[in-house]
């Protein structure tokens, strides 16, 4: 497996891993009508504007996750549901941190419900229950870096 930038050649199978990856998560963290609005807004266009941004997990020509980092935040985390519990989001986590380490003491992110018992296993402290578009609860985390 091999951590690298996302390229324009990336987007349809980024897109459609990310959707895979959203319409997995078990209803009891989000109802079939907020994983279906949270599908529709992952575009090609929405992929295409994280170029810079967007890093993704392949192996041969299967893109296994990705992950998105803005200035010191993550914003994005996902990993093919084939391909959950390996070690992947681990890893790309591990990757966002390395790159935000080198300008910042501090990374932040945004998890989804079903993620934070995850990042609170990588060192990551909860900070808020917070709720976009009136229909999508996230909790608020961070981790400083010493």
């Amino acid at each position: 497996m091999q951590i690298r930038e996302m390229t324009a050649n990336d987007i349809d199978l980024t897109k459609l891993m990310v959707q895979n990856s959203i319409n997995s998560i078990s209803e009891k963290y989000y109802s079939k009508e907020v994983k279906e609005d949270w599908s529709s807004r992952i575009s090609k266009r929405f992929l295409k504007e994280g170029i810079g941004e967007l890093f993704v997990a392949v192996s041969d020509d299967t893109v296994l996750g990705c992950i998105r980092v803005e200035s010191n935040h993550v914003s994005s985390l996902h990993v093919d549901p084939s391909f959950q519990n390996k070690g992947i989001g681990t890893k790309l986590t591990k990757f966002a941190e390395e790159l935000v380490k080198t300008k910042y003491n501090i990374i932040t992110l945004n998890s989804s419900l079903n993620a934070i018992e995850f990042y609170t296993s990588l060192g990551y402290i909860q900070d808020e229950l917070v709720v976009f578009e009136e229909i999508f609860p996230v909790m608020k985390m961070h981790k400083f870096f010493s």
